[in-house]
């Protein structure tokens, strides 16, 4: 793989795991109710585990620091 892929791919998965342990979620609407042209719904929350989080932020920063160090 191409170094500087490395560095963009690290980059952008430390990224988003920091983004998922500050939000700590995805929001998901959901319609609970249809009759004719009226609905009812509600946004719901799906939770990203916090190790799942820790997880992408440091496969993220191994694939930086190896794409920086094979750049030398």
């Amino acid at each position: 793989m191409n170094t500087k892929a490395m560095m963009i791919i690290g980059i952008i998965l430390v990224v988003a795991g920091g983004l998922a342990l500050y939000f700590g979620g995805i929001p998901v609407e959901r319609e609970a109710l249809n009759i004719g042209e009226a609905s009812i719904g509600y946004t719901e929350t799906r939770q990203i585990p916090e190790w799942l989080s820790g997880g992408i932020i440091g496969v993220g920063a191994i694939l930086f620091i190896f794409g920086f160090s094979k750049k030398k």
